[in-house]
Order: C-alpha cells, then structure tokens, then sequence
C-alpha cells in the first residue's frame, strides 16, 4: 500500500495498486502498467516505470487536463531552447514556492498561478527571440 494526496478528497490516502486493464480497458497495449487508485473516489496516477512509485499526486480530471495544457505551454520553450528546462524548472520553483513539477499541483490556485507564470515566460521570450 503506498500513501499518495488524493486532490479530488484533499488528503493522503492509502491507494489500491491497479492495472491499466482497469484504467484503460479499451487499450490493451496499456494493460501491464501499474497505477495507484484512491479508494474513496477511484481517481488514479500512473506509476514510475517498474515501480510502484507515484507519477505525482492523484489528479481529479480537470486537474490532469490543466496540467497537459501547462506542458503544452512549458514543454517547446525549452525544447526550443528558449530557455534552459533547468532554468524553467528553477523559475517555476521560485513561483511557486516549493520545488516545481506540474504532476505535484494539487489545486486551481496553484495551477493558475504556473498557468499565468508560463505564459507570461512564453511572452517575454517570444519578444526576445523575434527578428
């Protein structure tokens, strides 16, 4: 049993090891992966690749698709090199006030404000890399 924040209960919660043939039953090549679920309100993380390791905290639907769009925003600046993803990672850091990764966000304040973070970020460098 591996103790995990449920964002949906807003607590530590012991979760229940599952496999994506529960999580996924339509997409049999995801049927062997492993995934944390909460007992209370069934949400689910993944798991680290051959571990039971949490991806992150247990993200509600809304919460899992705010976090793709802040990748969507981050993820081509530094693929881009636009900035460092170490200096990327620092900057959210420092905005958040606790040591950044988009899969620990557990709430729409924490989220809106790297939402706002990243954007501002993509702006700037933007203006600075135009001809």
């Amino acid at each position: 049993m591996t103790v995990v924040f449920c964002c949906n209960c807003n607590c530590e919660v012991n979760t229940k090891l599952i496999t994506g043939k529960i999580v996924y039953p339509h997409r049999k090549d995801l049927y062997n992966l492993k995934f944390l679920q909460c007992p209370t309100c069934n949400h689910f993380v993944g798991t680290h690749k051959g571990s039971n390791i949490p991806l992150g905290s247990i993200p509600t639907p809304k919460l899992k698709a705010q976090r793709s769009k802040i990748h969507s925003i981050m993820d081509p600046l530094w693929r881009k090199k636009l900035i460092s993803r170490t200096e990327l990672y620092r900057y959210l850091t420092s905005v958040l006030g606790r040591s950044y990764h988009t899969a620990e966000l557990r709430n729409d304040s924490e989220v809106n404000k790297i939402l706002y973070a990243v954007n501002y970020l993509k702006n700037k460098l933007s203006e600075n890399h135009t001809v």
